[in-house]
């Protein structure tokens, strides 16, 4: 009877030991830095973009997942429609975030240690890639901005 005790032991500290992650590499964001938010946010800010469109993408076991495209105007949300077919996409508008409500989230997520890593577009300074919490013990939540473009 011992046998498959230490046989399960086994196999869930191999499946803990490949969730860590002891190394980012290279092509990967690097974990976030104390106040590496706030420098983004300024960068963002110097852009002066309060019209833009993106495509956005939460994964988390959560609803409202995308990836969706939004239009915000005057730094509001006005707009989420499904790339795929332009159609509207109302019921995940809640779960939708701003560029302004991620900097938001990611600087509360930094003061109370709970921010991951986190990748900045290196043009405009928006958080194109974030996560909050541990996606690996269900309760963390990665963010997603793509192809973001101003909107005149």
């Amino acid at each position: 009877m011992r046998r498959p005790l230490r046989l399960t032991a086994l196999l869930l500290s191999l499946s803990t030991a490949a969730c860590a992650r002891t190394a980012v590499p290279a092509n990967e964001p690097a974990p976030a830095q104390s106040g590496a938010v706030a420098q983004a946010r300024a960068r963002w800010a110097g852009q002066g973009i309060d019209d833009y469109r993106y495509t956005f993408e939460r994964m988390c076991f959560c609803l409202g997942r995308g990836p969706v495209r939004v239009e915000v105007r005057d730094g509001r949300v006005v707009s989420v429609t499904n790339p795929e077919n332009g159609q509207p996409a109302p019921d995940v508008q809640p779960y939708i975030e701003t560029v302004a409500t991620l900097f938001d989230k990611l600087a509360e997520a930094e003061r109370d240690g709970s921010l991951g890593e986190v990748a900045y577009d290196p043009t405009l300074g928006y958080p194109s890639e974030a996560t909050i919490g541990n996606l690996a013990a269900d309760a963390g939540i990665s963010y997603r901005v793509r192809d973001l473009q101003p909107v005149r």
